[in-house]
Order: C-alpha cells, then sequence, then structure tokens
C-alpha cells in the first residue's frame, strides 16, 4: 500500500545522509579516474541504492524529500562512474531508465 511504503521509505531515509551532508559530499567526491577499484564499487553501490530511494518517492509518491538538483548531482556522479567503469552498468540498472 501507498502508507506502508511512505512509512518503510521514511525508515530507510533514518539511515541515508541529510541533503545538505549529502550535496557536501558529491561535491567534494574525488575524480573518478582518481578512484581506487575498491572505491568504485563503493561509490556504484552507494549512490544506486540512494538513486532508487529517491526514485521510489518521486515515482510513487509523487514526492521526494531533496530537490532535482540535488538528485542530479547522484545522477551525474553515476555517469561520470559509468563512463570509467561501463562493465559495472549492465543494461537494466537503474540508471538506464525512466521511473521505478
Amino acid at each position: 500500500s501507498e502508507k506502508g511504503l511512505e512509512r518503510a521509505l521514511r525508515y530507510e531515509a533514518q539511515f541515508l545522509p541529510q541533503p545538505n551532508a549529502l550535496c557536501s559530499l558529491l561535491r567534494k567526491a574525488k575524480p573518478t579516474d582518481l578512484l581506487s577499484c575498491a572505491e568504485v564499487l563503493i561509490e556504484v553501490e552507494y549512490y544506486t541504492k540512494l538513486m532508487i530511494h529517491h526514485q521510489r518517492w518521486y515515482y510513487r509518491l509523487s514526492d521526494t524529500p531533496i530537490d532535482d538538483a540535488l538528485y542530479d548531482l547522484i545522477e551525474r556522479r553515476l555517469n561520470a562512474l559509468e563512463q570509467k567503469h561501463p562493465k559495472l552498468f549492465p543494461k537494466d540498472h537503474p540508471i538506464h531508465g525512466v521511473g521505478y
């Protein structure tokens, strides 16, 4: 149900950074070509989870706790990682689709 999804997303959000902290993290991120293999894997997994969380809010509940500009920063970081490491982004990766 919609209420159940909203409760689950609010619970999940407790473990995610606040928008200001997330924005700072993204703006201070190392250039993708300076990341170690482990850092790349961690970032891909982390930012993919953030992206999915916010897609659920936006596409299922018509709401989101972050603004479009911050979501775009997440998406740009994932795109930059994909350009350097395309094998980590299969065709069914959430970055390749619209909606959730």
